[in-house]
């Protein structure tokens, strides 16, 4: 577990390291928990945005998904042109947004579920200096919130 940053959790108020680095492997379809670092995940999207056999990864399957925030099982691809990614293991978040058109990545990897403020402020910045790319603003929650269309979701349990 040491030989990467250590995740930190609330616990009777007080933050402390975690116990444990993953969710429980059985509970997260295969390959969804990656523990690499940001020069590798870095690598990893290079290979996406180079290698022509894989292109049709880059393809829209759905015509939209709702962001909680919370991240997604999957690539996101968001209203901006940015496609993204969150991962959340015990103690820490990570966000990796990548503009294809201009070729450029962002990661930003924590050791605290806390990091979304963060990551957002950075992506905001680091997209637009790098890729001319003004990303959407951090989810939140409606003031007078409506109902989810339930036909829009599922449960994979």
């Amino acid at each position: 577990m040491h030989c990467a940053a250590v995740g930190h959790v609330q616990t009777d108020g007080k933050v402390v390291p975690a116990k444990a680095w993953a969710v429980s492997y059985y509970s997260a379809p295969s390959g969804s928990h990656f523990a690499i670092s940001a020069r590798d995940l870095l690598e990893f999207v290079r290979l996406h945005l180079t290698d022509p056999a894989l292109a049709a990864l880059r393809e829209p399957q759905v015509e939209s998904v709702l962001d909680y925030g919370g991240g997604v099982t999957g690539w996101m691809l968001y209203q901006d042109g940015v496609v993204g990614r969150t991962g959340v293991a015990k103690g820490q978040k990570a966000w990796l947004r990548v503009v294809p058109s201009a070729g450029v990545a962002v990661a930003v990897l924590t050791n605290s579920t806390g990091g979304e403020r963060l990551a957002y402020e950075i992506f905001g910045a680091a997209l637009r200096d790098l890729a001319g790319v003004e990303t959407a603003p951090r989810p939140v929650p409606p003031l007078n919130p409506t109902g989810t269309d339930a036909d829009r979701t599922c449960y994979l349990g």
